[in-house]
């Protein structure tokens, strides 16, 4: 059974983070057959490899999308749903893994296309032989109902961060034509909404190449699904050339920036706190240029830029964040404490990989009653945190 809205919305809140993709060919076939290896449980190690998180929600699903089977739409229908199944999960993550891979791929094909760079690639992705050996795998429990496992503490879930707005909008509209014969057609296009802060508001339309009309409502749809990421990248690009276009015309950005746009100046460009930002002489905008995947990951985060805004550190301190230092800023708890004044960036730029430790939900709940100082505990051991997580003490 297909899952809901609800059940796919927790679910992609729960991994969206680890689908950040290339979109250089070469680049995007090695990250795909390592999603492969995740999928056919082949990671070993979690230091070499930055899917082993999603493996390990592959395995042990009911661990990591806590009361997805809760999460089921109400409907009028007298009839009884059956339940959601862990198979219904695993299929929703093959599923969410190829759109992801395709959105890459054809981002990858709009930008080197409109850079007059050659665009021949086809990537290597079989979603029904990995959904098929993932069922063999599985067999014993893939039909079984989804029970979420027993949480390890009892603590709060934190609440999850807003999504983040865009500056455009889209939607695919479908077109009811009429060809040379009077015969009506059907076809599909999107339409854009872009915004230029303050109050700028710009529409579009956008077509895909050599898209012909189709018989059928059913051919249309079935092309729909197949060629949404492609128009995605498109509208995408539109956007981007928009929003640049207008920081060329007041001098902020060069006309090579428009040609030359990097995968990491495209995405945050898009984002209203970076545009407004260099629209207002804040930052520059070679100051989201060409960054590393982390630098890119790291600034596009709702925390980071939640602090960046407050002026709890700037753009610089930023990109010089470890994995680790991010993990902390982006805990709903230390993110309050760092928006509070209660810890300072001078108290992030000295943490070490040690420092993990302070993830856990005990250690959380000791500096939360003031038992302990957050300077106190980032010091702290990993023998003590492990001393600390155990029930009976914490109990004491």
């Amino acid at each position: 059974m297909a899952l809901s809205e609800a059940q796919k919305s927790h679910i992609d809140i729960c991994i969206e983070h680890l689908f950040d993709l290339p979109t250089d060919p070469k680049q995007l076939q090695t990250a795909a057959n390592k999603l492969k290896q995740a999928f056919e449980f082949e990671i070993k190690d979690e230091k070499d490899d930055p899917y082993f998180t999603l493996q390990k929600c592959i395995q042990k699903p009911t661990s990591y999308f806590q009361r997805v089977e809760k999460m089921v739409a109400v409907e009028e229908s007298k009839e009884p749903k059956p339940p959601t199944t862990i198979g219904d999960v695993l299929t929703y993550l093959v599923e969410f893994t190829t759109k992801k891979l395709k959105e890459a791929e054809a981002d990858g094909q709009i930008f080197k296309k409109e850079n007059s760079r050659e665009t021949s690639f086809k990537l290597d992705w079989k979603k029904e032989e990995i959904l098929e050996s993932l069922q063999k795998k599985l067999a014993t429990h893939f039909n079984k109902p989804f029970v979420s496992d027993s949480a390890e503490f009892d603590v709060e879930t934190p609440p999850e961060a807003p999504q983040l707005d865009r500056l455009f909008t889209f939607e695919v509209v479908d077109d009811n034509v009429k060809d040379s014969k009077q015969v009506e057609r059907f076809s599909y296009h999107a339409k854009i909404h872009i915004t230029i802060p303050p109050d700028t508001k710009i529409d579009a339309e956008e077509y895909l190449d050599n898209l012909l009309p189709f018989n059928t409502e059913q051919e249309r749809d079935e092309s729909k699904e197949e060629e949404t990421p492609l128009l995605k990248s498109k509208v995408k690009a539109i956007a981007v050339r928009t929003l640049l276009t207008h920081l060329h015309e007041e001098k902020l950005v060069t006309a090579r920036d428009i040609r030359d746009v990097s995968r990491s100046s495209r995405e945050l460009i898009t984002l209203p706190y970076y545009f407004n930002a260099i629209k207002s002489k804040i930052i520059e905008y070679k100051e989201i240029t060409n960054l590393t995947d982390f630098q890119y990951k790291t600034l596009k985060s709702f925390a980071i830029i939640d602090l960046i805004e407050n002026k709890k550190f700037d753009i610089n301190f930023a990109k010089q964040l470890s994995p680790t230092q991010k993990k902390i800023i982006e805990n709903p708890f230390y993110h309050a404490k760092i928006k509070s004044g209660n810890i300072e960036s001078k108290d992030i730029a000295t943490l070490k990989d040690e420092s993990k430790n302070l993830l856990s939900p005990h250690v959380i709940k000791l500096i939360e009653k003031n038992l302990i100082e957050f300077n106190r505990a980032k010091e702290m051991s990993i023998a003590a945190r492990l001393f600390v997580d155990n029930e009976h003490f914490f109990g004491l």
